[in-house]
């Protein structure tokens, strides 16, 4: 003895009962559907966030160096502002002051004011 799915013709209370199952289940989808578009959005910003890494890391072990932030120091020597490295002391840049810069070197600083 078997049982195969077969039409069964409902009752007016059955029917009653699946028209209220199917829209507690529309409601139950689209909550589902929601939260399904908040976790992909929220799984495609961290993707995003995890290739931009994987690249980064992926670069500087081929090309042997990296951009990282380093602690410098600014001197003006003869109207020129260099930039230094304070981790190697090496000369990061140099360039030719501004007239900006050339104006302000030029006046006289007052005591007790900064």
């Amino acid at each position: 003895m078997g049982t195969e799915r077969l039409t069964c013709k409902l009752t007016e209370e059955e029917r009653n009962q699946r028209a209220h199952e199917s829209t507690v289940m529309v409601k139950n989808y689209k909550v589902v559907e929601e939260r399904k578009s908040l976790t992909a959005k929220s799984l495609g910003a961290e993707m995003k966030e995890l290739r931009a890494k994987m690249e980064e890391a992926s670069r500087a072990a081929r090309d042997g160096h990296e951009e990282r932030e380093v602690e410098t120091r600014t001197n003006v020597v003869d109207l020129t502002v260099e930039t230094w490295r304070l981790d190697t002391h090496e000369l990061v840049r140099a360039r030719a002051m501004t007239d900006e810069e050339r104006a302000r070197a030029r006046q006289p600083r007052l005591r007790g004011l900064g």
